[in-house]
């Protein structure tokens, strides 16, 4: 083997192995299309909850302004 041919094979090898930070934003990018993509299933809940008394007061409201 000569030098030029391991040099190439390292430069193939390191080149092919170490991560760069343009790999870690395709990953980012990757994990937030597939999030986006299952959250689209998921039923949103358009249930509201009241309290009794949030329920009452408000309706008392409108009856006392209605007098007032």
């Amino acid at each position: 083997m000569s030098i030029k041919n391991i040099a190439q094979n390292f430069i193939q090898i390191v080149d092919s192995k170490i991560p760069t930070r343009f790999d870690d934003i395709q990953k980012e990018i990757e994990q937030a299309r597939i999030e986006e993509y299952f959250n689209q299933f998921i039923p949103q809940k358009n249930d509201k909850t009241y309290s009794l008394g949030s329920v009452i007061g408000e309706e008392l409201g409108k009856k006392l302004d209605k007098i007032g």
